[in-house]
């Protein structure tokens, strides 16, 4: 199919883009694939993307959260605002990990969560409630923390 998008994975876990830079599959449909954590991957990560983004190279972002790596761990609000401010002024798309119950920080909902029923805002996790205001469209640098349950 012509027109499909075509999603590269890249080296170490979708983390490094720096080979697509330097040899980039030369066709108009293809994106390449970046993962990150916010609890986990900083300044280093972060500067692997606007390498990638000042040379014109598709990125995708197929994973990310605004936890650690691992799934849990601690969140960290601060740093997802910059990830996700980031990827708003540069029109980065993303998928958020993980739309579950699972006991762990990345979950959107709490473990009590009932699917059957409408979702209220105690089912929602910490990180489901951050997010959910980014799905809304609010500026990720005006959502607080402070206001988000654990």
């Amino acid at each position: 199919m012509p027109d499909a998008v075509i999603v590269v994975g890249t080296p170490l876990y979708d983390k490094v883009l720096s080979c697509a830079v330097t040899r980039p599959i030369e066709f108009d449909n293809v994106m390449y694939v970046l993962h990150f954590y916010a609890a986990t991957h900083y300044e280093g990560l972060r500067g692997e993307l606007e390498t990638a983004v000042e040379a014109g190279l598709p990125v995708f972002i197929s994973e990310c959260g605004i936890c650690e790596a691992s799934g849990g761990g601690v969140t960290d609000f601060a740093f997802a605002a910059e990830w996700f401010t980031y990827l708003n002024e540069h029109k980065i798309s993303y998928a958020i990990w993980s739309l579950s119950d699972k006991d762990e920080t990345s979950a959107f909902f709490n473990l009590s969560f009932d699917p059957e029923s409408s979702i209220t805002d105690e089912d929602l996790t910490a990180s489901g409630q951050w997010v959910r205001e980014l799905i809304r469209g609010k500026e990720p640098k005006s959502i607080p923390a402070r206001t988000f349950r654990s």
